[in-house]
């Protein structure tokens, strides 16, 4: 089994038409996480020359080339179908690999950053509730202890005003 130095858990996934696909994982196996890394390295078994190699996701061609495929801090996104082909015949292709990948927790959820991120925007959302309830109590409050002190106030003035009648 050949090794790489970055990865050195290195395993042969599909053999076609003299192409090979191979995949290293920074977690050593083939369950994928969110923040994993792993490099997808394409091989032709018989050529002179040295080949240049185009890399596929879900049948779309990606910007990248080289025989080496690199993909750092892996997110669900990331999930797949990839493919290596020859730059000078792309119908010459390797067998895809399937990339799953899960959350941190291994799941292949959404990400449990999105759970967490929902948690902090619900408990935003219910401390600005609570301020807005506090700050309606202290303005109603405000407002009646006002309002008795403007009716004492019109009451001691009509008691004065007013003419005594005898």
């Amino acid at each position: 089994m050949n090794s790489y130095p970055s990865f050195p858990h290195v395993t042969p996934v599909h053999s076609l038409k003299a192409l090979e696909l191979w995949m290293s994982s920074s977690s050593g196996d083939r369950t994928l996480k969110e923040g994993d890394s792993v490099n997808l390295t394409c091989a032709v078994n018989c050529t002179p020359s040295s080949p240049q190699f185009v890399w596929f996701k879900n049948g779309e061609r990606l910007p990248e080339s080289g025989s080496i495929l690199h993909l750092l801090t892996l997110t669900v996104g990331d999930s797949g179908r990839y493919s290596c082909a020859l730059k000078t015949d792309e119908s010459v292709r390797s067998e895809p690999v399937q990339l799953n990948i899960g959350g941190r927790s291994g799941v292949s959820s959404p990400s449990g950053s999105s759970s967490l991120l929902m948690f902090t925007a619900l408990v935003i959302v219910g401390l600005m509730l609570f301020l807005l309830t506090l700050i309606i109590l202290a303005v109603s409050c405000w407002s009646l202890s006002h309002s008795d002190d403007q009716a004492m106030v019109t009451v001691m003035y009509s008691a004065v005003d007013t003419p005594h009648i005898k």
